[in-house]
């Protein structure tokens, strides 16, 4: 048997070492960035990536056999297949460097399919060194229990008034869960019985600790799945088809079966399916084939929120008051991101596990696809569970069979290459964060000398939205005499705005710019900026036709203004305003609404009578599930 050398394993298990130590690089210690505890997870996962290509640069030289005969395996091959379609469809998107990165929440984007193929070869390396492996199954107990020790922390700290150690939201970590069992219990070595509870009994506090519901359901189903292969119930074709029922069939009862929708979450969830479909209502053959591109799932949200068929105003649904990044659906935001071929790609994988396991461990193939599909119908991972989650994958597979191998020249070149630019782009991520952070801090501190606004290498303006939206939000508690040290801040980001609005492709960005206008001009936490930043009501309705360019059918988003003008008696400009959202969809409950507002002012009973008409129109229309209604109407209403 075709073993690699030490240098090759040691480097390779360096990699896999450093990625099960990957949660922790959200502490304080390492914070960076406009989401501090989740950019060093994304720099820290394309790093660990980059030792691995390296360890299989090496390895392609000393054993070329067995690092093809690693690659050779459908577990590596869909992930690679996933990030080639990713890489080959960015030209044809709107922000195409931002889909090989993905969102800067998670960096799901094309690299993450790479990433993700490139450890599960070194780790089907390594998993050939049976000390090694142990060793590493070890570091992965130990890292998991940490965690759910400082989840169990944060819960108790956090909720006192302290601050997180962690990632706020917990249910990221449960995913920890259902991989630890299978990456030390499932390659068929022979433990004592004391481990094996040991290692449960970790994965049960890792799942405790993250308060989901959804994690701790799909690990029983997953349970089950295992028993019905032992059991013999259902053979690999069984598995197999369960995977793929249990990945599609959450979301589909979701959107049939209104009783789920009872639940708060599973209501949440829905709103997110109806904005996703009315999105992909709209697409082309092209954007079937290729999506829209990894991390513009948020944008779609902010592009659709008015067919969510919820309130937006109220604070009762979730999403308001929330960080959505993800659709909350694995296969289905391979279709959003990367077409039907991303879909099938990323189904495939999860359906490759029984499929292409070692037969002598088909029980627990079977019940960790269905445990994974389960829990990513409902909910997605975040990059700290990927070296984990391959190395449970090379569990899993048989023992790599020595290929035929070419040249070592060019495989050796390929993986180099590959690991440098993992590297480099892991680099050019983490000054970046670093100039994030040092924007912030210049910010928080009413410095007088304030940087630019770093451009995101990624080439969208999530960062900038995040940041800025923030930013004006603490200057509303800002008090009176320290008021004049945070000008040179709101010049700088209102000077970003003015230069970004007219070209972003993000949808947020504009929405940030318009909330800084209500609060400039109508709810008045930000009244003092107003003449300093040059904010006039010209350039709000300006901004509005910006955010209009991306966002056409959401005439909610000129709420705050067109209640200014009536408010303050510009009923011509609100007249052309009202207009321009009737011109696009003539049943706009908001356009209806304030359109109505000007027409019972007439003296004319019948357009006063026509007025009334549109007013109740709009409430037919949804109008309350934008802004409150006013008690005043109602007897106005009744007229008939």
């Amino acid at each position: 048997m075709t073993v690699a050398s030490p240098l090759v394993r040691n480097l390779a298990a360096t990699a896999l070492g450093l990625g099960l130590l990957l949660p922790l690089a959200s502490l304080p210690v390492f914070a960076l960035g406009a989401w501090d505890k989740a950019e060093p997870l994304v720099i820290g996962l394309h790093l660990c990536a980059a030792l691995a290509a390296f360890a299989l640069a090496a390895g392609a030289v000393q054993c070329p056999a067995l690092v093809v005969g690693c690659l050779r395996h459908p577990f590596v091959l869909l992930p690679l297949a996933l990030a080639a379609w990713s890489a080959a469809a960015a030209p044809f998107v709107a922000l195409p460097w931002l889909s090989l990165a993905g969102a800067p929440q998670s960096g799901q984007g094309g690299l993450w399919p790479l990433d993700f193929a490139l450890l599960i070869a070194v780790a089907r390396m390594v998993r050939q060194d049976g000390l090694l492996w142990r060793r590493l199954g070890l570091l992965a107990v130990a890292s998991v229990a940490v965690v759910a020790a400082l989840k169990a922390f944060d819960w108790g700290w956090g909720l006192s008034g302290g601050r997180h150690l962690l990632i706020w939201v917990a249910a990221y970590y449960g995913w920890l869960g259902l991989v630890l069992p299978v990456l030390v219990l499932g390659d068929g070595e022979e433990r004592g019985r004391w481990w094996r509870w040991l290692v449960l009994a970790v994965a049960v506090a890792v799942v405790l600790a993250s308060r989901t519901l959804a994690i701790g359901a799909a690990g029983l189903l997953g349970l089950a799945a295992a028993e019905g292969v032992r059991r013999r119930l259902w053979g690999k074709g069984g598995a197999v088809a369960l995977t793929g029922i249990t990945a599609l069939l959450p979301g589909l009862l979701l959107a049939m079966v209104p009783v789920l929708r009872s639940s708060a979450s599973l209501a949440d969830r829905y709103g997110l399916l109806l904005m996703l479909r009315h999105e992909m209502s709209g697409w082309g053959w092209t954007s079937w084939l290729t999506g829209l591109g990894w991390g513009r799932t948020q944008d779609v949200f902010h592009k659709s929120l008015h067919a969510s068929g919820m309130r937006l105003w109220d604070g009762s649904w979730t999403f308001m008051t929330s960080d959505y990044f993800h659709s909350h659906n694995v296969v289905l935001e391979a279709l959003l991101s990367a077409g039907v071929p991303g879909a099938l790609l990323s189904l495939g994988a999860l359906m490759a596990l029984p499929l292409a396991c070692d037969p002598a461990r088909r029980a627990w193939g079977a019940g960790f696809a269905v445990a994974l599909a389960g829990a990513g119908a409902i909910w997605f991972p975040l990059g700290l569970s990927l070296p984990a989650l391959a190395m449970a994958v090379a569990a899993l597979a048989p023992p790599p069979f020595p290929a035929r191998a070419g040249r070592r020249l060019l495989p050796m070149v390929v993986f180099a290459l590959v690991g440098m630019a993992l590297a480099g782009w892991a680099g050019l991520l983490l000054r970046h964060g670093l100039e994030m952070t040092a924007f912030q801090n210049a910010v928080s501190a009413g410095a007088s000398d304030i940087p630019d606004l770093p451009a995101d290498p990624r080439g969208g303006d999530l960062e900038a939205a995040e940041i800025i939206s923030h930013a004006f939000l603490g200057f509303e508690s800002v008090r009176s005499a320290e008021r004049g040290r945070y000008l040179p801040a709101a010049r700088s980001m209102a000077d970003y705005l003015r230069r970004r609005l007219p070209e972003t492709q993000t949808v947020l960005l504009p929405v940030s710019g318009l909330s800084l206008m209500a609060q400039t001009h109508l709810l008045g936490g930000l009244t003092w900026l107003g003449d300093d930043l040059d904010l006039s009501g010209q350039l709000w309705m300006q901004w509005i036709d910006m955010a209009w360019r991306l966002a056409p059918e959401r005439g909610d988003l000129a709420i705050p203004l067109f209640t200014r003008m009536a408010t303050t008696g510009r009923s011509d400009l609100l007249e052309a305003g009202v207009q321009r959202v009737l011109s696009r969809d003539p049943r706009d409950p908001v356009g209806l609404y304030f359109h109505g507002l000007l027409l019972v002012q007439s003296p004319d009973p019948a357009v006063k009578r026509a007025g009334i008409d549109r007013l109740r129109s709009s409430i037919e229309s949804g109008l309350d599930r934008f802004m409150p209604l006013d008690p005043a109407l109602a007897p106005l209403l009744r007229q008939q």
